[in-house]
């Protein structure tokens, strides 16, 4: 019998043989490829929809999935149909066995966009990288028009090593000679150095990005475009999108550079900018019987960090400070180093475990007695409730007899996927 395929495998060797059976969809695409540890996915929808706005074809890849694997694949800012994704997916299939090949889903699923991308004829395709740089299915595209960095920061330490030099090295592995790269502010000064070390020895133009600032109204944006400001409002919320969207706009500004056929009026940046949605990052959502929620699929430390200021403010402008948390995590992360981030005195925790994610069969859900170990260490004073799924834990608030101040339900993806499920929403 054949032996399945590894859930993981990093290297490039099997992704170039699918592709080649393909007949390399990825070699007739302009791409813009993105790295990073946190920001990446916000920085492509920022890209995809102010290109789509300016009436071009774009080709968005992101991962994971949210709530099925078709989603991953975007054209023009809407998701592929479950029909175009399935017949896609059965020609990578046909290939994969002519050849006696036996990708990964997520090898898979890269093909699966090269190829829906190609046959649409996208003006750009934006594909973000799924893990590390250098070794990811992602990186057998060619040369990019563009190589874009966000932050990076320490995340996925059992594939990509945890010296911030290490894990930046890896993700430099995206840049190819003479391509634009494209750094965007890194809070970690090793992390730049390592990019514009490898930078430098490809011989690519290099841009650094300095942040946005916020605009004394303080909903908008100041930000560079052609070499003068242009203030935008800020579509996603939390400070580091000043960030995620500067980097996005200099990678605009670089790719028109590279393809000059590109045009990009201001009126179209900024209605793109307006127009752009990412589901599950700081997101405001009403919930029947809860009410207002803030949700969000921090699952690091440095995603975390962001997530506790942006919620801290709101404690300060709430008549009840307390802030009651729907948490479930993937078995393996630093729980104790995400929850330090956001628990406080007085706070309220349901830790609740997630559904299994599709074609994810190395995702495990941190089981609830685990949490409630690292929550209590964090907090040893939180009121800790651990119960069967995210349905479980929203009767339970719907039931409290205290209103919290503020209700959050974070720390994994997967998760906001399985409210997503619960109150019936779609990704847009």
């Amino acid at each position: 019998g054949t032996t399945p395929p590894p859930a993981i495998r990093l290297g490039l060797d099997n992704i170039r043989r699918l592709l080649q059976s393909l007949s390399n969809p990825q070699n007739n695409l302009n791409i813009v490829h993105v790295a990073g540890t946190n920001g990446k996915g916000s920085i492509c929808a920022y890209i995809s929809t102010v290109l789509t706005h300016c009436g071009y074809t774009t080709g968005c890849f992101t991962s994971p999935h949210l709530l099925h694997p078709s989603d991953a694949i975007r054209i023009n800012d809407r998701v592929v149909s479950q029909s175009e994704y399935d017949s896609v997916m059965s020609r990578v299939d046909a290939a994969a066995r002519a050849n006696g090949l036996f990708p990964s889903p997520f090898e898979k699923q890269t093909a699966a966009a090269f190829c829906l991308f190609a046959e649409k004829r996208v003006d750009v395709a934006v594909v973000e990288v799924g893990l590390g740089g250098r070794l990811d299915a992602t990186n057998a595209c060619g040369v990019p028009k563009v190589c874009v960095f966000s932050a990076i920061g320490r995340d996925h330490v059992d594939f990509l090593g945890d010296s911030i030099g290490g894990i930046a090295k890896e993700k430099a592995g995206i840049i190819k000679p003479r391509a634009a790269v494209v750094i965007g502010p890194q809070p970690e000064s090793e992390a730049a150095k390592v990019l514009r070390g490898v930078a430098a020895e490809n011989q690519c133009d290099v841009s650094i990005v300095e942040p946005s600032s916020l605009a004394e109204d303080g909903v908008s944006a100041v930000g560079h475009f052609n070499g003068h400001p242009i203030q935008f409002p800020l579509p996603l919320l939390g400070d580091f999108q000043l960030s995620n969207v500067a980097t996005a706009l200099k990678a605009l500004e670089v790719l028109r550079s590279k393809k000059p056929d590109i045009t990009i009026p201001e009126d179209k940046l900024k209605s793109g900018l307006a127009a752009v949605r990412w589901p599950g990052r700081l997101e405001w959502m009403d919930v029947p019987k809860v009410g207002r929620m803030l949700v969000d699929g921090a699952h690091n430390e440095p995603a975390a960090q962001v997530l506790g200021k942006f919620v801290d403010v709101q404690r300060n402008s709430s008549s009840s400070s307390s802030v009651a948390w729907v948490i479930g995590m993937t078995k393996g992360k630093d729980a104790r180093g995400i929850l330090r981030h956001l628990l406080k005195e007085g706070d309220s925790v349901y830790a609740v475990p997630f559904s299994q994610p599709d074609q994810m069969p190395w995702i495990h859900s941190a089981p609830v007695e685990e949490l409630r170990e690292s929550v209590h260490s964090v907090v040893p004073g939180v009121e800790f409730e651990g119960l069967g799924s995210v349905k479980g834990a929203l009767d339970a608030l719907a039931t409290r007899k205290d209103r919290p101040g503020l209700v959050v339900l974070c720390g994994s993806l997967y998760l906001v996927a399985d409210l997503y499920r619960e109150v019936g929403l779609s990704v847009p």
